[in-house]
């Protein structure tokens, strides 16, 4: 068996389906891709037994129409791929196994038995859930799954996006429970009926990946069976076992009432807070914000193998003064993903979740939980102790708005 195919095509399917290949090599089946040739495309496949991959590419010839294949270790092909000569090379198999030639170099690689390669899950017979464009589920995936925690293994869903469907809305939700990531936007759907399910993190970061490379307007259907949840591109299909519990309610924690309401600007926020990390990250990372309406937002940061930095900028307010505190990077993870040029902020107290948006886009938000301070920390200072302890006497000694 012969066929000849083009490098570079070949490369890009053989890295889509080395992403979900099993990275021990307890199975060293499961540490192969499963190469299937008919005289129009290679079908490679791979899993890891959670995720699974099957994509297509079409081979520039074949030399017999029967049908063929082959079980390939994949981290050694795939080396080998990346720096074989040539715009184009022949594979062949004999004696089980696989011969490279390629303009004057030949490699010849032992295979597996194709049938010790499990059976990978596919979407016949799976209930449709809608059509996503490449572009918005780019989207949803890039603002709605960083706050989880796919390492976790308790509680089950903080390791999972939850993909809450109602009607033609959908809803991408995270959390690690110190913080939560939402994003919402439309999928193509005839049904009104609400939908939740729950996607491991991991294999969307793979599929994420993969829909990195694709056309903005490729349709990508998505769809699920009591076991798994599938999505659809034109070149294949990625399986991914869903995560079999409830995510916790969270609709009434984002549609709170709220007393205090801050705007920023966004660029601003984040070089001062940047900066104030590199002073706190070696310590506990902890900032305090001192919002009040006379004189903005007060952030300082303290190490004791550093020292102190106090950042001040301009946040129109509306409410009470009051004093709260947050670990930086969690704050500027919210704050970063953000596409606009301001960032709104709203809470009620300092024991209280903050509640970050875009008052420019209402389909993103970001819930983060507070520090808790010291006694000797807590409380809204007064507008004259804001002036003596930063040393700002009037709004010219705030930092200059940043061009967008």
């Amino acid at each position: 068996m012969k066929v000849r195919v083009q490098k570079d095509s070949f490369l890009k399917g053989w890295l889509v389906a080395e992403r979900c290949v099993a990275t021990s090599d307890t199975l060293p089946t499961l540490t192969a891709i499963l190469c299937n040739f008919n005289s129009e495309y290679i079908t490679m496949e791979s899993t890891d037994l959670k995720t699974s991959v099957r994509w297509k590419i079409p081979v520039s010839s074949l030399e017999s129409m029967e049908k063929f294949q082959i079980l390939v270790p994949a981290k050694a092909m795939g080396e080998l791929l990346r720096k074989i000569p040539g715009n184009y090379f022949d594979l062949e198999v004999k004696d089980d196994k696989i011969i490279i030639q390629s303009e004057r170099s030949r490699y010849r690689l032992t295979t597996f038995p194709p049938d010790s390669f499990p059976r990978l899950p596919n979407s016949q017979g799976a209930t449709p859930l809608g059509i996503f464009s490449a572009e918005e589920l780019r989207r949803l995936l890039e603002k709605g799954t960083f706050a989880g925690s796919p390492n976790e293994e308790f509680p089950q869903f903080v390791a999972g996006a939850c993909f809450d469907i109602n009607g033609s809305s959908v809803a991408v939700v995270t959390t690690d429970t110190r913080r939560l990531a939402l994003d919402r936007g439309t999928i193509s759907r005839e049904e009104e009926d609400r939908k939740q399910i729950i996607v491991p993190l991991r294999g969307l970061r793979e599929l994420q990946k993969t829909i990195a490379g694709c056309d903005l307007d490729e349709a990508i259907s998505f769809s699920m069976d009591d076991a798994q949840a599938y999505f659809g591109l034109s070149s294949g299909e990625f399986s991914i076992r869903r995560i079999a519990t409830n995510f916790p309610s969270y609709e009434n924690l984002i549609n709170s009432p709220r007393s205090i309401d801050v705007v920023v600007q966004k660029n601003a926020m984040v070089d001062a807070l940047e900066r104030l990390d590199v002073v706190v990250r070696g310590h506990n990372r902890v900032v305090i914000l001192d919002f009040s309406e006379s004189q903005g937002c007060i952030m300082t940061g303290q190490s004791p193998d550093v020292g102190i930095a106090t950042e001040a900028l301009e946040a129109p307010m509306t409410g009470p003064n009051i004093r709260i505190a947050f670990n930086s990077r969690l704050l500027l993870d919210g704050i970063k993903i953000i596409d606009g040029s301001l960032v709104r902020m709203t809470f009620n107290s300092p024991g209280e979740h903050l509640l970050i948006s875009n008052p420019e886009d209402s389909g993103y938000c970001y819930i983060v939980m507070p520090v808790t301070l010291p006694d000797e920390d807590r409380g809204a200072p007064s507008d004259e102790n804001y002036q003596v302890v930063n040393d700002i006497k009037n709004k010219e000694s705030f930092p200059s708005k940043k061009d967008e």
